[in-house]
């Protein structure tokens, strides 16, 4: 066996003939085990798996503080996002988690969701959407609504002489407000018709048509929904 291709089974080092402990680790040479020749990168002598195992257990203590950061960032954040809007933005529709517009109307103020188109034509606050398959008009008016409950023949005979024929009439609450409804019938266009409850002496004269529904009370309901908000 050629002496001079002798290496050290612990660190690969050559080592020198006769040489009793490797100068470059330490190792105790044992003359009498195996040795390495022809040492190249393919039979490197193994070392101790100590390092290994740190860096094995370095890369999991690594990701487990990773992984926490990450919750902890993803909790902020979504806390954070629940706080974006304050008194100095349009109010959070609680139910639906829709913005609202504060729009003056008549002296009033009522808080308007963003998904609902709306515009203010004179004394006329109107809603549509945009394919044009359903309007409501609101109005404004001067009464006593308890005055109104009590003269439900005047109200019927006031709109037949617009020209509507009154189907029924029914007194109902939506959103809190006490609403007189009636289902009318004008050059052959069914609408609901109310009077909702301001005050004392204040009232909403609303107006709803659906293209596809004969007397859509869902709509009305959606629309005294948002007069209720009125300041």
């Amino acid at each position: 066996m050629n002496q001079e291709n002798k290496f050290c089974r612990n660190c690969g080092s050559q080592l020198s003939e006769n040489e009793m402990f490797c100068k470059k680790c330490g190792m105790q040479v044992n003359n009498n085990q195996e040795v390495y020749n022809n040492y190249s990168s393919n039979n490197v002598p193994k070392r101790t798996n100590n390092a290994l195992k740190v860096v094995i257990v370095g890369g999991i203590i690594l990701f487990i503080i990773i992984i926490i950061a990450v919750g902890v960032y993803l909790t902020y954040i979504k806390k954070d996002s629940s706080n974006d809007y304050n008194d100095n933005n349009p109010i959070e529709d609680k139910e639906k988690s829709i913005l609202t517009n504060k729009v003056s109307f008549e002296g009033f103020t009522i808080d308007i969701p963003n998904n609902y188109s709306y515009e203010i034509e004179g004394t006329t606050l109107s809603f549509n959407n945009n394919s044009g398959t359903w309007y409501a008009g609101v109005q404004v008016v001067n009464s006593d609504y308890n005055l109104l409950v009590t003269n439900k023949n005047q109200i019927i005979s006031s709109i037949q002489s617009r020209g509507y024929e009154v189907g029924t009439y029914d007194q109902k609450t939506y959103s809190g407000m006490p609403c007189i409804v009636m289902e009318t019938v004008g050059m052959g266009q069914k609408m609901i018709m109310s009077y909702v409850k301001i005050n004392s002496s204040k009232v909403f004269v609303v107006s709803v048509v659906n293209m596809f529904k004969d007397y859509d009370y869902d709509l009305l309901a959606d629309i005294v929904k948002i007069l209720s908000t009125v300041k």
